[in-house]
């Protein structure tokens, strides 16, 4: 919420929205053993690796897309390019 719409929301509401936030426990999941190799996994959908055989029980899953090393487009620097100084 911002500010602004807490102090629409009136002290019973802001009161309320506290004490959830006091609740939250946060979860570093960065750190966790092969999560980016997850990670990565999940942003192909569907998953690289994983089935979701329950899943593809109630929706129809696209064909896991096969990639090589061929298909994939050379990354382009970041940084930029300074104009020759003369």
């Amino acid at each position: 919420w911002t500010r602004k719409a807490l102090r629409v929301a009136g002290a019973s509401a802001r009161t309320e929205i506290e004490t959830w936030v006091r609740r939250i426990e946060k979860v570093e999941t960065a750190v966790a053993d092969r999560f980016q190799h997850h990670f990565v996994n999940a942003m192909a959908i569907p998953n690289k690796e994983e089935p979701f055989p329950e899943l593809a029980k109630v929706v129809p899953l696209p064909t896991p897309k096969q990639t090589t090393d061929t298909d994939r487009r050379p990354r382009r620097s970041r940084r930029r390019r300074r104009p020759p100084t003369t």
